[in-house]
């Protein structure tokens, strides 16, 4: 069993989640719709128009490897997955680690990155879903 801390959006944070015993370290990402760029919230809509903080501080730290991203809205999103491949590629992340709940999504980015994946489940309707695709 993996305990992850949920999320996680500074240094600050993922020190004290992992001195509490934490295996991973949840953060969601959000690509901002005017700049494409992506950003630490976990309110998706807040994430689309750009509020948030900056994922590189997480993605540079030497926290990188416990890291889980969870990737927000994706499925509103034409080229999320284009441009989260070329921003991930960027930041050389060995082990790259998944979840979302746009399953499709995030399967197909993990599946370009050779990602792990981690399905969370909300409901019985997300259960069915995954059992469908």
């Amino acid at each position: 069993m993996k305990i992850i801390a949920h999320a996680v959006e500074s240094l600050a944070d993922a020190k004290r989640a992992l001195a509490w015993g934490c295996d991973l370290l949840e953060f969601d990402i959000s690509q901002n719709i005017l700049t494409g760029n992506f950003v630490i919230q976990h309110d998706a809509l807040k994430g689309k128009i750009g509020i948030g903080k900056n994922p590189m501080n997480l993605l540079c730290s030497k926290f990188k490897e416990k890291l889980l991203i969870d990737l927000k809205a994706a499925k509103y999103s034409l080229n999320y997955p284009r441009k989260f491949n070329k921003f991930i590629k960027s930041q050389k992340i060995k082990d790259l680690k998944l979840t979302s709940i746009d399953l499709k999504v995030a399967s197909l980015i993990a599946k370009q990155n050779n990602a792990q994946i981690y399905y969370g489940f909300l409901n019985t309707k997300s259960i069915d879903y995954f059992w469908k695709i």
